[in-house]
């Protein structure tokens, strides 16, 4: 099996920033491209019978996304293979897994546990549904321990 098509979705955690490092390793190791996803979660609200989206919360999202993927990238300075870059908006687990399928990733690598709450203490919700739902090999990495890059 190769590692020619790798999918590393971020968000600005320790753990997701130990994937990026690990899918570099790999990828330099395999000749494969990466591509990093960062998926601005939905930022809407039910009024009565409206979806309301707030225009300065979602400005905020998709600036703080900008951040999340300048740390992600910078695991990458002077990476001499392919590199990619997706911002979604949307469900985060959805939107990895159909972005893994729609680019035939071979192999996906995230962080155990993000940036979310309660719901993902032991293995985090995002990552617990891409495990569950990509066709791809999934590797979930630990927040540290990795020595490589």
């Amino acid at each position: 099996m190769t590692f020619d098509e790798i999918l590393v979705p971020v968000d600005g955690s320790e753990a997701s920033l130990s994937a990026a490092r690990h899918a570099r390793a790999l990828a330099e190791a395999f000749g494969g491209r990466v591509t990093l996803v960062h998926v601005v979660p939905n930022a809407a609200y039910l009024v009565g019978d409206a979806i309301i989206v707030p225009p300065l919360l979602l400005n905020e999202l998709d600036e703080n996304g900008k951040v999340v993927m300048e740390k992600a990238r910078a695991v990458f300075q002077g990476f001499s293979g392919e590199l990619a870059e997706e911002t979604l908006h949307g469900d985060p687990g959805a939107a990895v897994s159909a972005l893994a399928k729609e680019r035939g990733c071979t192999l996906v690598i995230m962080g155990r546990r993000g940036l979310g709450g309660l719901a993902g203490l032991l293995l985090g919700s995002v990552s617990n549904y891409v495990l569950h739902n990509t066709a791809c090999p999934t590797l979930i990495v630990k927040e540290t321990g990795f020595a490589g890059v």
